[in-house]
């Protein structure tokens, strides 16, 4: 479509007009006509300038994209908390980290970290938009396959804790998340005084989180033992798991019903019912 293959097709999509793209396609027929020397340069200055994001305002992108973006959804943060009392606890042990992973967990570890990356940088070219625009909603969307490496990468740096306790860790998670979570979002429902909105749910659930991490960092700071206690953190933690759980649990009970192209939450289970079980035939 463009002619050269290191010009993805989507190129055409994002330039600024009809003469742009006219010179794209030229700058690909041209390269054909000069010397291989000037070939990798310019299919190297294609990539760089495709992948390149906005730096005008990077700053506050990254801050959006990572904490709260100015179209009102939550950040990368938020959806994987748990990746900031991973890393201070992998920080705060680094000269430990050959003694305490094996070479398997390292190199997991390692690729994780690698995936991470290309992953951000695979989609630095919306960083601004991924902030702003009200289609990115409810979370950082295009960045959502950083999510799992980030998880892995919080389990593998703490589970020189959790496997020695791993009985008490899996109790305090199963009640955050299957009781807590629910109680949460029941509960702000209740009680909030301008009704269910997104806006004041990703507000009210991303104080509650600061609050958590505040906690956890201040007691770790202040106690070398909070690490491996039996109760703090992992208790604190399982808090912090509560809350992404608890915006996702809102997010498909309640909130995609009021949306303007919403669905019933059970629309599968009554999409069974009445397909295989009642047999309606049309």
């Amino acid at each position: 479509m463009t002619g050269n293959p290191l010009i993805p097709p989507q190129y055409l999509y994002i330039t600024s007009s009809r003469t742009a793209m006219t010179s794209v396609l030229t700058s690909g027929n041209d390269v054909m006509q000069i010397g291989i020397g000037s070939k990798v340069i310019t299919y190297i200055s294609q990539i760089f300038s495709f992948f390149t994001p906005d730096v005008g305002n990077i700053l506050q992108d990254i801050s959006g994209l990572l904490f709260s973006p100015t179209n009102g959804g939550v950040g990368i943060l938020f959806i994987c908390p748990i990746i900031l009392p991973a890393l201070l606890y992998g920080i705060i042990n680094h000269q430990r980290y050959r003694y305490q992973y094996s070479p398997n967990i390292r190199q997991m570890i390692h690729f994780s970290t690698f995936i991470a990356v290309l992953t951000f940088i695979a989609y630095m070219r919306v960083l601004h938009g991924s902030t702003i625009s009200g289609g990115s909603l409810p979370d950082m969307r295009y960045f959502s396959p950083i999510y799992l490496p980030l998880g892995i990468i919080s389990v593998l740096l703490l589970s020189p804790i959790i496997c020695h306790q791993a009985g008490r860790w899996l109790k305090y998670l199963l009640v955050s998340v299957l009781l807590f979570a629910p109680l949460l979002v029941i509960g702000t429902t209740l009680i909030l005084p301008y009704g269910i909105t997104y806006d004041m749910y990703g507000y009210f659930f991303m104080r509650i989180l600061i609050v958590l991490l505040i906690l956890i960092f201040g007691i770790a700071v202040l106690s070398k033992k909070f690490w491996n206690s039996e109760k703090a953190f992992p208790i604190l933690f399982g808090l912090l798991i509560m809350i992404p759980t608890a915006f996702q649990f809102f997010y498909v009970v309640i909130y995609s019903y009021n949306k303007t192209n919403g669905y019933y939450f059970w629309q599968p289970v009554l999409e069974f019912l009445f397909t295989n079980i009642i047999m309606i035939i049309r």
